[in-house]
């Protein structure tokens, strides 16, 4: 059994990466330095420390959403996002954030909630892909939702294809991923192994391994997406790109189909043992152990 990821979590490949900017209070940048560090939980505890004297700070209140996000508290997580967004709303960081945040509360609601949240993460993610093209993270993301996100998330497939020519003239690694994907989706494999390879020759970021990685899992080309998958958890990431987790993800299951137990089960547990929060633990739990039964 194949492991299922809903292919609107998928579009967490698309974060962006966070720009620092003028701070309007120098105490929160021991907070912003371990967050960085990827020692969010420590991050959060010192944002909560500082919260009286930061209230009016958006850059602060960016930070400690990201924090709340970091260690799986989507739902103030929100809100922090949010005071960020209403302090200064035309920074696209902020808006863009508060969509992945939304991203994340759609897998946490119950269903009768999820068209609502839908309709808030789609705005705040158009409002940050208005800053189009120049705003990478935020035009890439929404390019990516209007290609690939279910009929409830609002996809518009034509429309989709307009943003992605745009999307050419700014960041043509990006580009050739994503009409890699259309490929794939349209079932021209070699048009689509062509475009991922050129994209990662372009731009090896972690974005592109894992993108391959997967490709190859689906093709059932195991050894290549062992290679690919073990190249991604190999680099250097932000944390904003994909995590090892991912990466694992992928091994699992390309030994698992190569009847190597010992390697599905070392990589099983890294895959639930990196996992980002909850929601997505409790995910490849299931799917791990439904493909290992």
């Amino acid at each position: 059994m194949r492991v299922k990821i809903p292919i609107y979590m998928g579009l967490v490949l698309l974060l962006l990466s966070p720009i620092h900017g003028v701070l309007a209070g120098g105490n929160i940048q021991t907070g912003i330095a371990l967050f960085d560090q990827t020692n969010y939980q420590k991050a959060y505890e010192y944002f909560e420390d500082i919260e009286l004297e930061n209230k009016n700070n958006p850059e602060y209140h960016y930070y400690y959403g990201l924090s709340l996000y970091k260690t799986d508290q989507a739902k103030d997580a929100v809100e922090a996002m949010k005071r960020a967004v209403e302090l200064e709303p035309q920074n696209p960081d902020y808006q863009f954030a508060l969509a992945l945040i939304y991203l994340l509360r759609v897998g946490e609601v119950n269903v009768f909630r999820k068209p609502g949240m839908f309709g808030k993460l789609k705005k705040s993610m158009i409002q940050a892909a208005e800053h189009e093209p120049t705003y990478l993270p935020g035009y890439l993301f929404y390019t990516g939702w209007l290609l690939y996100a279910p009929g409830i998330g609002g996809g518009d497939v034509e429309k989709g294809k307009k943003y992605l020519e745009k999307l050419k003239d700014v960041s043509e690694a990006d580009w050739l991923r994503l009409e890699a994907g259309l490929a794939n989706r349209d079932e021209n494999y070699a048009k689509a192994e062509e475009l991922y390879l050129k994209s990662i020759e372009m731009e090896p970021s972690p974005r592109s391994f894992i993108s391959i990685a997967r490709y190859y899992l689906e093709r059932k080309q195991y050894d290549q997406a062992i290679s690919y998958a073990d190249s991604f958890n190999r680099l250097s990431k932000r944390w904003s790109d994909p995590g090892d987790s991912d990466g694992h993800l992928v091994l699992s299951e390309a030994y698992y189909y190569l009847g190597d137990k010992a390697n599905f089960e070392a990589h099983s547990e890294k895959a639930i043992s990196m996992s980002e929060n909850e929601a997505q633990k409790e995910r490849f739990e299931t799917s791990l152990g439904e493909l290992g039964d």
